[in-house]
């Protein structure tokens, strides 16, 4: 497998896994008001860790790193948090199996 190939199937595993913990994260929200803070708690202690990683000395190539986790982890946060308040807002919306 060429460099391209490769880099374009980490791209796809890596959309794949966003996907997935963002609605198996809204799942568990979803069955208890407790778990749904626990989630959005554990979402605050990531860009709680990595906002001080970002703080610490910079490395060539780390900031960009530091810089796109602290993206995903908001982005991945902003999903789960819409969805939880679409579900507490439509309480007869349809879960999918």
């Amino acid at each position: 497998m060429n460099h391209d190939k490769k880099v374009h199937a980490l791209s796809a595993d890596v959309s794949a896994l966003k996907t997935i913990v963002s609605h198996v994260l809204t799942r568990i929200g979803q069955l208890d008001p407790v778990l749904a803070s626990a989630v959005v708690d554990g979402f605050r202690d990531a860009l709680h860790h990595l906002q001080g990683l970002k703080a610490a000395p910079r490395r060539q190539g780390l900031d960009d790193h530091r810089t796109r986790a602290l993206a995903t982890v908001r982005t991945l946060l902003a999903t789960v948090l819409s969805e939880l308040n679409e579900s507490r807002t439509s309480p007869g919306r349809k879960r999918r199996l």
